[in-house]
């Protein structure tokens, strides 16, 4: 009977002290991003893919209260944009072609260690928000399957074309 009291109990000190979510101001994002740089190097791959799936997974436990980009068709102007909202998380990349396993070209992120140095190393950039792309402007073209088809249009006439998972591109 002492030994079922002694498991009982020790279980019942493991569940109670077992992993839980940090409330620290820094997210586990943040920390292995301030880890992962040292002495000017970049991320390593563990890293990097770490840091990808801790935004991610904040992103995704958001369900459909983010931060969406937008399309006035009704004005007649194509041009895509987004705002950074502090209220409302935003993640999401434009890829070279209509898959999620496509060449990532571009990523808007709310998350500093996403945007900073472009640690994805996205040929077109990483930003907050469509303000910050000093330069380019994305124009909205239509839909293939689940994506938006865009481009990104640079000062020097270079056209770009990108793919956006269709749930970050409400259509106005």
């Amino acid at each position: 009977m002492t030994k079922l009291i002694l498991l009982a109990t020790l279980a019942i000190f493991v569940v109670a002290c077992g992993p839980s979510r940090s409330t620290s101001d820094e997210s586990a994002a943040d920390t292995l991003a301030n880890e992962s740089v040292v002495a000017g190097k970049s991320r390593s791959k563990i890293n990097l893919d770490s840091l990808d799936w801790s935004n991610q997974a904040t992103i995704d436990d958001l369900g459909e209260d983010i931060n969406r980009a937008m399309v006035l068709l009704e004005s007649g102007d194509s041009t895509i944009f987004l705002v950074a909202n502090m209220q409302k998380d935003h993640r999401f990349f434009g890829y070279d072609r209509p898959s999620l396993q496509a060449e990532r070209l571009l990523l808007f992120s709310i998350f500093t260690n996403d945007v900073e140095n472009n640690p994805f190393e996205c040929r077109l950039g990483s930003y907050y928000q469509t303000g910050d792309m000093q330069g380019q402007t994305l124009k909205y073209i239509g839909v293939e399957g689940d994506f938006i088809k865009a481009v990104a249009l640079a000062q020097d006439g270079t056209k770009t074309t990108l793919y956006f998972e269709q749930k970050w591109i409400s259509l106005e």
